[in-house]
């Protein structure tokens, strides 16, 4: 296990801020795909990949997320909102700021939600991805993504999100 001071430094190391930006980056595709499937038409859904979903943050897309109508209950739903909002958090602490303070360091350091991610790096981060990203695909097998016309699940980027986590 890292210490305080090994964390702040990790905040710091290129190969961890990389990390960090390249899977946060892979779970915010993922996000779009989700978003989109859920909200257009599947003849406009790469319209939407393309000029929709850029002009939103990753944050809210979450919040998004986090309003659509599903089921609370889906263990998935929840786990996906948990994963996306730590990378999030994570994610901004390093493409924002050029140098961390030891006490934000120390403070995630003690957290027990990023504890995983941090103390285990990088093993942990790329647990806490996977976690997310499969969570995200089970979303897309829900009741409320399938076409209601045809009671099909509407999958038309499923290979896509399938490819980050190999």
């Amino acid at each position: 296990m890292r210490s305080d001071r090994e964390i702040w430094y990790l905040f710091s190391d290129s190969s961890f801020v990389g990390d960090v930006l390249r899977k946060t980056t892979q779970l915010e595709f993922d996000l779009d795909a989700v978003l989109t499937q859920y909200f257009i038409r599947s003849d406009r859904f790469e319209a939407a990949m393309e000029l929709l979903l850029p002009e939103l943050t990753f944050g809210r897309k979450i919040d998004l997320l986090t309003h659509l109508p599903l089921r609370k209950s889906l263990l998935s739903y929840g786990r996906a909102i948990e994963g996306l909002r730590k990378f999030q958090r994570i994610r901004n602490i390093v493409a924002h700021s050029p140098h961390v303070s030891f006490s934000t360091a120390k403070k995630l350091a003690r957290d027990g939600n990023y504890k995983r991610l941090l103390h285990d790096y990088p093993e942990g981060l790329l647990a806490e991805f996977g976690q997310t990203a499969r969570s995200l695909i089970r979303l897309l097998r829900v009741r409320e993504f399938q076409d209601p016309s045809s009671g099909d699940v509407v999958d038309h980027f499923g290979l896509f999100l399938r490819q980050w986590l190999e």
